[in-house]
């Protein structure tokens, strides 16, 4: 039996963004304050569109280095690169703060990007495990099943069950597609 060590994204982007402030609060980095959602966001990206591989994952977070300086096609290893989103306007090209390759905030953020202990982690992060319906299953639960109070297998059972319908029902709602991959239907 092969296991797999798979860390989740949430405990890496945590780590990232920490990181992030810490280099955005000194005096001379302050560019960085309003990019922090947007770094986080393409690093949720990257582990999400990765399809699995550690070279595609990869990829896509150091890419992120291109973006900030206003880079959105360039060569890298004798292939033309771009970024993966739409390209932008002219309008969004002059208001959005792009970073200098040489400045000192750019040097920072690069270090991060670059971690080699971050791109190793990355290998575990391809499989793109995120936890968040798991905790807000549980956050459900607590409201028919609190922890203060002792109940019997039966009514625990079907207390758990009707979290779950309810749960289905608000996604259902909603429109989100989170009900196709939840393994809450698993137990209903």
């Amino acid at each position: 039996m092969h296991l797999q060590s798979i860390l989740t994204s949430n405990c890496t982007h945590t780590g990232i963004k920490k990181k992030l402030v810490a280099l955005s609060n000194k005096k001379d980095n302050r560019d960085l304050q309003g990019s922090i959602r947007s770094i986080i966001n393409h690093f949720w990206f990257s582990c999400a569109a990765c399809g699995g591989s550690t070279e595609q994952l990869t990829q896509r977070w150091t890419s992120l280095l291109h973006h900030v300086c206003g880079e959105h096609e360039w060569q890298e290893d004798g292939e033309k690169k771009r970024c993966f989103h739409a390209p932008l306007s002219l309008d969004d090209q002059l208001r959005k703060r792009w970073l200098q390759p040489n400045s000192q905030v750019f040097k920072g953020l690069q270090a991060i990007v670059m971690d080699k202990r971050l791109l190793k982690d990355l290998q575990q992060l391809t499989h793109f495990k995120h936890t968040g319906a798991l905790e807000v299953f549980h956050n459900a639960m607590l409201k028919y099943l609190p922890k203060r109070l002792h109940f019997a297998y039966g009514t625990m059972d079907a207390r758990t069950k009707l979290t779950g319908t309810k749960l289905l029902q608000r996604w259902q709602r909603a429109g989100s597609d989170c009900t196709r991959n939840s393994k809450i239907q698993s137990f209903i």
